[in-house]
């Protein structure tokens, strides 16, 4: 199976150190973003990672089944 998501992010707070223990956006933002090391010398981030923390900032559209 896979969730396919429509996520509304907001104001996205840039991230490039892995930041643990992170319960809510900073203030003034709506979400958070790793940036991955190749688009930032010196992140610790692999990939771009996008966490949001309000549930009604995503709303599922498809559930897709694979099958072999």
């Amino acid at each position: 199976f896979m969730a396919v998501h429509t996520v509304a992010l907001g104001r996205a707070k840039e991230y490039t150190k892995i930041t643990y223990g992170l319960t809510a956006p900073p203030t003034g933002f709506d979400s958070c973003h790793g940036i991955p090391r190749r688009e930032r010398k010196g992140s610790e981030f692999e990939d771009n990672e996008l966490v949001i923390y309000d549930p009604r900032q995503q709303r599922q559209d498809y559930l897709v089944e694979f099958t072999l």
